[in-house]
């Protein structure tokens, strides 16, 4: 019983991996997602399950409790949920910012659950081979809507001088989002294509780095490309140097090639940054 709840687990996860990033969030009722919250909950409650029928599932969850709260990570996490749930003292939209802190929570268990249910390297392996599958899939998608903008939203149109430009989201609600999902997948397949001993495996890696990084590029998301340049410093300082030889790489590619010099421009656009500043400001009266 309690290996079958476990594999439950596991294949529910997989199938949440699989359609949350494709299937698109407006399919809701009563403000849950149809796929994406229903499947959580389903992952939550077999969870629940394990715990009552299963000592060994028990004794996971003991010993990950003990773990948690002593594990900077998850510390960090715990913080982050408090801070959120003071927040709502605040907050002019209560019902909001209560309904957000709910949804981070809920993200925070399914993180314990993963990191002390799903414990097997075998299954942890096909998530993540799973997810970066889906990220490269996604990322060939773009290209299609860059070059068709089929499934693309007109304000996903930016207008230049020589034309419009389109800034792709696939199938998530806006670029900004695709390039966040796509920063998420690209560094762990760096890393997997520099350590990799197998040629084919160091191929895949290394193609599906491509493609995500392709796609970055195409979201024409200034917060993403900040979040890859800050990810290669970082990346090059703690584990190879050599990895700036790459950033440069990557830089002298955008600078060259003119719409993507464009963009990144406006990255000291006052015009385009004004509404950011805006939201930070009553931000920052608050924290004073």
């Amino acid at each position: 019983m309690s290996n079958l709840i476990s594999a439950a687990i596991f294949y529910v996860t997989a199938v949440y991996v699989l359609i949350l990033p494709v299937i698109p969030e407006k399919f809701k009722y009563h403000g849950l997602s149809l796929t994406g919250d229903t499947l959580l909950g389903l992952i939550c409650g077999l969870y629940l399950i394990a715990i009552v029928v299963s000592p060994s599932a028990r004794h996971r969850f003991l010993a990950g409790i003990k773990d948690f709260f002593t594990d900077s990570l998850s510390l960090s996490l715990t913080v982050l949920l408090v801070m959120m749930l003071l927040s709502v003292s605040y907050a002019a939209e209560k019902g909001l910012a209560l309904s957000e802190t709910a949804r981070f929570l809920s993200y925070l268990v399914f993180f314990f659950i993963i990191k002390y249910e799903i414990n097997d390297y075998r299954r942890l392996k096909r998530l993540l081979q799973l997810f970066f599958l889906i990220s490269a899939l996604l990322s060939i998608l773009g290209f299609i809507q860059y070059f068709t903008g089929v499934g693309l939203n007109e304000k996903f149109f930016v207008q230049q001088s020589f034309g419009a430009t389109a800034r792709v989201a696939a199938t998530l609600d806006n670029p900004n989002s695709f390039g966040g999902f796509l920063i998420l997948s690209l560094f762990p397949l760096l890393l997997l294509t520099i350590n990799s001993r197998k040629p084919s495996a160091k191929g895949a890696y290394g193609l599906m780095a491509l493609l995500v990084l392709t796609g970055i590029m195409f979201t024409f998301s200034r917060n993403a490309w900040l979040g890859v340049a800050l990810g290669f410093v970082v990346l090059a300082l703690t584990y190879s140097l050599r990895l700036f030889i790459l950033l440069g790489g990557v830089g002298a590619l955008a600078l060259f090639t003119p719409l993507l010099n464009r963009r990144l421009h406006d990255i000291f656009n006052s015009s385009q940054n004004e509404s950011r500043v805006k939201l930070w400001q009553p931000a920052l009266a608050k924290s004073k």
